[in-house]
């Protein structure tokens, strides 16, 4: 799937409708006529023609034309009103920002978007479709109103190639799924002395964001991670958010692994695109790969032409080692990042033994196993927030309906049809088992459990069937700061840090510390962040 950036209101609704990029199909603009612009990336078109396909069959005189990109036009479509036909939008974006942006987006609407309100309090068997989605999906209401949902689970990660795993663990059973980063370092140089390669990637697609994000939910806690996204520094609107610890540990575990004088990464990672590096991958050149639960589906040509037909799954993410830190038996009286510096190799081993000691106890489920003598109930419960936490950018794929559209109330009941347990079917059968993100009993639909790859399983194993799961960044992701005036997690002009850390360039080469502080220092000014407190409707100045 390619990379769908976080949605900045003011850069995109700055689009003309003149540059809108493709032409669309000649669509008759009546009520018995659905248009629908859709995201054609990672999970593919066929899921909108078959759900498209099944409702005409249910609606008689209806007709369902689609068409799509990978460019998100969205803003543009929207920005042109009525002269734009779309009746309903299934995207890569977030369609919730434009409704929260107001007349900002077209000035004869107070609210671009309808409201979904009647969609969501639908009942299907008794069940109003709002209760319908997983934790940590749930449609969020602004000023009373529903005006979008997610739909997809998005689910990242690092995947592996099992078999390979299983292979070379015949002759070295330290090949195996790591509990922290220091042990998958440690497992990079089992893999390189068997003669694999331990990653593949792009450079120019930066899907170890994904991980960096989750290193850095783990080591900083749910409250962190949701004072960042309000702009909160110790009860106060702050730049110094950017200063929290959990960015600079994050990027430190990237760079133990992926830097390229360590010689783990694939050779061409700076010379190949994305589409490139994940063939590499399916064919086995390569055992990890940082990816999403559209791999599958967007790869199942290469993966049909493959002879070798390796199985692949997604590992639950390896807790940083620099959480040790937060656990009672740190002695050094420093933060993790610092105390490494002298640390002796013995004695960092030694606290990583016990972090992954405490990883196993809460995996076996607490009763089941035996708590560590060294553990307190307090670390139990950090480590505990910290391997359950997970990041999807399902939030970022969502639906809306333009108020303006001439069949919006047939927008309406293909989304009710959507989130129907047939839709959900439709779905699932249509995208190589990925899931709308809506409850549904899976594993007792036997034809369907029955034909999940072990990847597949996996991934729902992982984030779906885990009740533990919690994704920090839909949860605390969107807020005005985040809608409005544009804050993410990492900017880098556009720069990305496996860039300057997997280069081969050696001048090019940033530390971590360097890229931390440049941050604070040269991206996020005190007049840039006060532009995002005003864009977002706060006054700097309180």
């Amino acid at each position: 799937m390619k990379k769908i950036l976080t949605f900045v209101l003011a850069a995109a609704i700055a689009v003309s409708a003149g540059a809108l990029a493709g032409c669309k199909p000649r669509i008759s603009n009546d009520e018995n006529t659905l248009e629908i612009y859709f995201l054609n990336a990672g999970y593919g078109d066929q899921f909108v023609a078959d759900l498209a396909a099944a409702f005409e069959d249910e609606h008689e005189g209806v007709n369902v034309e689609y068409w799509g990109d990978d460019l998100d036009q969205t803003a543009a479509l929207l920005q042109s009103g009525t002269t734009n036909t779309v009746d309903l939008f299934i995207i890569g974006g977030d369609m919730d920002s434009y409704a929260m942006a107001g007349a900002n987006v077209h000035p004869d609407y107070d609210i671009i978007l309808e409201n979904i309100d009647e969609v969501m309090e639908y009942e299907e068997n008794g069940v109003m479709l709002k209760d319908k989605f997983i934790r940590d999906a749930v449609p969020q209401e602004i000023d009373g109103h529903y005006y979008s949902f997610s739909w997809a689970v998005g689910a990242t990660g690092l995947i592996y190639n099992a078999s390979k795993f299983e292979i070379l663990a015949q002759d070295n059973p330290n090949i195996a799924v790591p509990n922290t980063t220091d042990e998958l370092v440690q497992l990079c140089e089992d893999i390189k002395a068997a003669g694999e390669i331990p990653f593949v990637f792009s450079v120019s697609t930066n899907y170890w964001e994904y991980m960096t994000r989750l290193w850095y939910m783990q080591y900083e806690g749910a409250e962190n991670v949701k004072n960042f996204f309000l702009g909160i520094d110790n009860g106060a609107y702050s730049r110094d958010i950017f200063l929290q610890q959990g960015r600079l540990e994050s990027l430190e575990a990237l760079n133990s692994l992926i830097r390229h004088e360590l010689g783990n990464n694939h050779d061409n990672v700076n010379l190949m695109n994305f589409a490139q590096s994940q063939a590499q991958f399916i064919s086995g050149n390569g055992l990890m790969m940082v990816n999403g639960d559209w791999l599958e589906n967007e790869m199942r040509n290469v993966a049909n032409e493959d002879e070798n037909k390796f199985e692949f799954r997604m590992m639950k993410t390896p807790v940083v080692s620099a959480l040790s830190e937060k656990l009672s038996y740190w002695k050094e009286g420093k933060t993790f990042a610092e105390a490494t510096k002298t640390m002796p190799a013995k004695t960092r081993k030694e606290y990583d033994e016990k972090l992954s000691a405490i990883i196993d106890y809460v995996d076996a489920g607490e009763p089941e196993g035996e708590k560590p003598s060294f553990a307190k109930e307090d670390d139990v419960l950090i480590v505990k927030n910290a391997r359950n936490v997970g990041y999807t950018i399902g939030g970022n794929h969502t639906v809306g309906i333009p108020v303006y559209a001439t069949a919006k109330d047939l927008a309406k009941e293909f989304l009710k049809f959507m989130l129907s347990d047939e839709g959900y079917r439709i779905y699932f059968d249509a995208t190589t088992g990925n899931q709308l993100p809506i409850k549904y009993d899976l594993q007792n639909d036997t034809e369907r459990w029955g034909s999940m790859s072990a990847f597949a399983k996996s991934r729902y194993e992982v984030t779906i069937a885990n009740p533990e799961y919690e994704n920090l960044i839909t949860t605390y992701g969107t807020t005005p700061l985040t809608t409005l005036g544009g804050l993410t997690l990492w900017i880098g002009d556009g720069q990305y840090a496996e860039e300057f850390f997997a280069t081969k360039d050696e001048k090019h080469y940033k530390t971590p510390y360097e890229l931390y502080r440049s941050e604070y220092e040269d991206e996020w000014t005190v007049e840039k962040f006060n532009l995002m407190l005003k864009n977002s409707g706060i006054d700097p100045t309180n």
